[in-house]
This record gives C-alpha cells, sequence and structure tokens, in this order.
C-alpha cells in the first residue's frame, strides 16, 4: 500500500480550507492558478513538493493493470495538485446571481501518472465562509508528514469542492432562491471527477467528509445518497438536538429577531439588484441567518431576502411564526423524522463518524452531535462518535490526518487490492 509524504501537505490546505464556522476564512481573491475544465485527461498539472512546479501532460493508460505495492519511502514523492473551475448547470437558475462555474481542488496521489490503478476519492467540504481561492496556503508542510512516509495512509484522490455561495454558505442542499448546490455536489462534481480521473465509480470507492457547515453536509449527503457515498465523516459539524436552533448564534439572545427584522426591512426598500448586493455583504450571525433562510425556508415570492422568517412584529413584539420555526428547525435538525426516513439508506453506509471537541465555542455543537449519534443507535444505525479536548477548529487538521482519513482508509476499497482490480477491469 503505496504512502507518501506529502499526502500530510494536503491535509494542511484541508484544514485550512474548512474554516471556522460562521466567520470567512479568507477574504475574496482571484483564483490563483484557474484551468479550463478537463474534456477527458488533465491538461495542466501543477506538482508540490512543496513548491509548484509546472510538468508536461501525461495520459493515463485506459486499461488498469495490477501494481505491486511500493515499499515504505522516507523520501516524499510529488503531489499533482489542480485548482480548476468546472461548468455548476445545477446552480443556473438560482435568484442571487451564482455563478455557473464553480472552484474545485483535486489532489492526485504520487503514483497517479505512473500507474494504471483506479482510486477511491474522498470528498472533503468546507464551512461556512470558507475560500478556496488561496493557493498560497498549500505550501504549509504538516508536522506529521513522517506518519504518511511510513506507508500509514492509502493513496487516494482527495476533493474540495466550493460550498461558499455569495451569502458565504450554501449547507450543500437544493434551493430555489440560491441554486441547488446538493445537486452541484452530488451531480456536477462526481460527474466531473468520475469522467476526468480513474476512479474507483461505487460507493465502496467514494467517501465524504466535511467540518462545521460541511460536516453537516457530508452526513446529509452520505444519508440521501448512497449509492454514491459509501461513509462519511463529520468534524464539529452543524447538527441541531431539539433545542439546538433556540440555542443557536441566530436566536441565543432575545433582541437578535428584532436586529433581524430590521435588516429584513430596510432590505424590502431597496430595489432587488441593490437588495442583493446587500444581503451578499451581510457576515457574522446576520449573515449566517440570511445564508440559513435561504437555504432552509425558501421563498422566491417573497422578494429579497427571499425567505420566510420564523418571527413577526406585531405591536412593537416578536411574535413566533409556528410553521416557519418548524421548517427553520428542520434544517439542520429533525433527526426523529429524517432517521426513519432514510433508515434504509444509512444502513448501507459502510461508517459514520461525528467528531467535536468538547471546548467548541458555539455550545450547541456538542449536544447536537451527541443527541445524532443517540438517535442513530437508537434506530439501529451504527456509528462512532469522536470527543476530543478542544474547540472549533483548532485541532481541526491533526483531526483531519490522524483520524478522519485513516478512517476513509479502512472502510474504502484499496487502489491495491488484486479483488478490486477485477471490478475494476469490468467497468465500462
Amino acid at each position: 500500500m503505496r504512502k507518501t509524504q506529502v499526502l500530510a501537505s494536503v491535509l494542511s490546505l484541508l484544514a485550512l480550507t474548512a474554516c471556522a464556522f460562521f466567520s470567512r476564512a479568507f477574504s475574496p481573491a482571484e483564483l490563483t492558478h484557474t484551468l479550463e475544465p478537463l474534456t477527458s485527461t488533465p491538461t495542466i498539472t501543477f506538482t508540490i513538493s512543496p513548491t509548484i512546479e509546472s510538468t508536461s501532460t501525461r495520459t493515463p493508460t485506459p486499461e488498469p493493470t495490477s501494481t505491486p505495492h511500493p515499499s515504505p519511502t522516507s523520501t516524499p514523492s510529488p503531489l499533482t495538485w489542480l485548482l480548476v473551475e468546472i461548468p455548476a448547470p445545477s446552480l443556473k437558475h438560482n435568484l442571487l446571481n451564482e455563478p455557473e462555474q464553480q472552484a474545485v481542488n483535486i489532489f492526485l496521489p504520487p503514483s497517479y501518472y505512473d500507474s494504471n490503478l483506479h482510486y477511491p476519492v474522498v470528498y472533503f467540504l468546507p464551512g461556512y465562509g470558507s475560500e478556496l481561492n488561496d493557493a498560497s496556503q498549500f505550501y504549509s508542510v504538516d508536522k506529521l508528514a513522517a506518519l504518511t512516509a511510513e506507508n500509514q495512509l492509502s493513496e487516494m484522490i482527495l476533493v474540495v469542492p466550493n460550498g461558499s455561495n455569495v451569502l458565504h454558505g450554501s449547507f450543500y442542499v437544493n434551493s430555489p432562491v440560491t441554486g441547488n448546490w446538493e445537486d452541484f455536489i452530488t451531480q456536477d462534481v462526481v460527474d466531473y471527477i468520475d469522467l476526468n480521473f480513474r476512479t474507483i465509480q461505487g460507493p465502496e470507492g467514494r467517501g465524504i467528509g466535511g467540518h462545521s457547515m460541511g460536516g453537516f453536509g457530508a452526513f446529509n449527503l452520505a444519508m440521501r445518497h448512497p449509492q454514491l457515498f459509501g461513509a462519511s465523516y463529520s468534524l464539529s459539524s452543524a447538527f441541531f438536538n431539539e433545542q439546538g436552533l433556540s440555542d443557536s448564534m441566530m436566536f441565543d439572545k432575545e433582541r437578535k429577531p428584532y436586529r433581524l427584522l430590521d435588516e429584513l426591512k430596510k432590505l424590502s426598500s431597496l430595489q432587488e439588484e441593490e437588495a442583493i448586493k446587500a444581503m451578499t455583504r451581510y457576515d457574522g450571525p446576520i449573515g449566517f441567518t440570511m445564508a440559513y433562510g435561504a437555504a432552509f425556508a425558501p421563498n422566491p415570492e417573497l422578494g429579497p431576502p427571499f425567505f420566510d422568517y420564523p418571527y413577526e412584529l406585531v405591536n412593537g413584539k416578536v411574535n413566533v411564526i409556528t410553521d416557519v420555526w418548524n421548517r427553520w428547525e428542520n434544517g439542520l435538525g429533525g433527526w426523529m423524522e429524517k432517521i426513519p426516513e432514510y433508515h434504509d439508506n444509512l444502513a448501507k453506509l459502510r461508517g459514520i463518524v461525528i467528531d467535536y471537541g468538547t471546548e467548541d465555542k458555539y455550545p450547541w455543537i456538542p449536544p447536537g452531535s451527541e443527541y445524532l449519534s443517540k438517535q442513530l443507535s437508537e434506530a439501529g444505525i451504527q456509528n462512532q462518535i469522536n470527543r476530543f479536548e478542544g474547540g472549533h477548529g483548532d485541532h481541526l487538521r491533526e483531526r483531519l490526518i490522524e483520524v478522519m482519513l485513516p478512517f476513509f482508509d479502512r472502510v474504502l476499497a484499496d487502489p491495491y487490492d488484486p479483488v478490486n482490480l477485477a471490478i475494476i477491469l469490468t467497468l465500462p
């Protein structure tokens, strides 16, 4: 089983792109290297070891053949890194002028161009506000590089798609307001990767993980699409228990509904184009609330901000609108209904892991994680919950390297497995 030191460098970037929840990790900037969408094989690659150098184009051999396991080595092998913009037709009919080209980071294992193997793919979904356009972050060399150099991790393709829309967070769900982000991941991104790279095309060859908002997305998409993803890993994830919505930063203080209603009133006084631009400038709890409402309670007929809010102002006091509140609660919650509905899908997964820090600065995340794990267990769905001493993202890099990737290494197909090779030979 080939392992390489530079895989740890990938994890450095993954940890940095999975930014702290509810705050933007990076400032908007131009993509460092924007490549044209691939048609059949990569036309431009960058070799990271750890600096970026151009390499000549190589065409993969179409038929896989048996490749012996390489021996452990202390010399890092180069990693091919691609930062591309791919077509995103699933987002076409959004109301917020979301572009129909989206950034995706792709990391190919060192043996990719020197073998005919098909590789497992791990999709990693970043958190709210994350950007994929700061390639300089890739130069970080992880202190745990020796772990991968000693062949303790399999080679795999790693894919980090964008999940930050113009409101800084898509939650990876379909919405007539923000676009169909669930379809973007499960159709646009997965199809693109499978068409352009040698992948193991089945749930045994695909895992999906994520941090914060992306942790919710990873579990939700695996639950809804077990024909695509064989396992999920959720890090410091946005899961609600029965009190989660009330305890979240959107409603944890009495005055927050008043403030949001004031902002909604201001938006309603603007022309639609101006109002949409104003929506994209919100940040913090208000910005998160805007993104959440557009994702989980969309109302295209309402006009900006195009969502139903669960409070209304009556005689100077805010009153809850029960049916709208239930829609909001069902966004990151509603597990007592969702788990029975998707029970058979969940039972097909090879593994489910929920991972959180006991000192998370968002106090609703630990109980939400425990609640979801308990609901799964009571429904007879095997899952694993990991707790560590730490906060929301301060141990993210080590959790990625020491826990998440070894998990996927265990549950996904091995590219060097002769049985897997025999299956791959039958693929179209």
